[in-house]
């Protein structure tokens, strides 16, 4: 599963390089699957979402819920 994970994050980084977010997107979604609730993952995919102009819209609604959580633990 490790070895999954890395291939997921190393494909994502590949594509948001290269500039194809919408394959980086599905790349860190599954990375999530893989690992669900992993904040480096989560800040990927928020910036990249972002960066397309989506924002919160354009997160799944447990995306959204993950990224609370998170920001919660961090005050």
């Amino acid at each position: 599963m490790a070895d999954a994970f890395v291939e997921c994050l190393r494909e994502a980084a590949g594509h948001a390089t290269a500039g194809r977010t919408d394959d980086a997107i599905a790349c860190y979604r599954a990375a999530l699957d893989l690992d669900p609730g992993n904040p480096g993952v989560f800040h990927n995919l928020g910036v990249l979402v972002a960066a397309r102009g989506d924002a919160l819209p354009g997160l799944r609604s447990d995306e959204r819920m993950a990224l609370l959580e998170i920001g919660r633990a961090h005050v």
